[in-house]
C-alpha cells in the first residue's frame, strides 16, 4: 500500500507489513496480499491446503488488535463462488475474503497517524500523499459520515 511506502516481507515494521504477512515469506501469517495468501507456498497459491496459524481474524477488529489467532487453510475462502465444474473458484473467493479483512474502522491510528479505514486510501488515493496525509487541495467529501470521519476528495 502506497501510504506505507512499500514493505519487505521479512520485516514486519509497518502496519501494512503486519497485515500482509504470509507464513512462507514473513515467518508469521496474517491476511496475506492479493498475490500471496497467508498459507501460500508461492504467488497465487489460493488453493493450498496447508494449515497455518493466522492473525487474520484480528484484523477484522482493527485498530483494536488483541493477538487473536486461529488455524486454517484455503477452506476458509472456499465459497461462495464455484466454477462451471462446481469446484471452488479459489481466486475469486480468496480476493473476496481478503477484502473483507481490509481495515475499515473510523478514526486515525494512534500508532502511525494514518486512517483506520484503508478503503479511503484505495478509493480516494489522489487525495492523500505517500504518508497518508490529506493533500492541501483535497476537498472534504459531501457526506455527513465521511465528513465526520475526516475523509477528503482530490482537488
Amino acid at each position: 500500500m502506497r501510504i506505507y511506502g512499500g514493505w519487505q516481507l521479512d520485516k514486519l515494521d509497518t502496519t501494512w507489513a503486519r497485515f500482509a504477512a504470509n507464513q512462507k515469506q514473513s515467518g508469521t501469517a496474517a491476511v496475506g496480499t492479493c498475490h500471496y495468501p497467508p498459507n501460500g507456498e508461492k504467488d497465487y497459491d489460493w488453493a493450498n491446503q496447508r494449515l497455518v496459524e493466522s492473525s487474520a481474524d484480528d484484523w477484522l477488529h482493527y485498530p483494536d488488535l488483541a493477538g487473536r489467532k486461529r488455524t486454517f487453510n484455503c477452506e476458509e475462502w472456499s465459497g461462495p463462488y464455484k466454477t462451471a465444474r462446481g469446484e471452488p473458484y479459489w481466486h475469486r473467493n480468496y480476493i473476496r475474503w481478503w477484502f473483507t479483512h481490509l481495515p475499515k474502522a473510523p478514526g486515525v491510528s494512534h500508532d502511525d497517524g494514518r486512517l483506520n479505514n484503508w478503503w479511503e486510501y484505495i478509493y480516494n488515493f489522489n487525495a492523500y500523499d505517500q504518508s497518508g496525509k490529506p493533500l492541501p487541495g483535497a476537498r472534504p467529501i459531501k457526506n455527513a459520515l465521511a465528513k465526520e470521519q475526516g475523509y477528503r476528495r482530490p482537488a
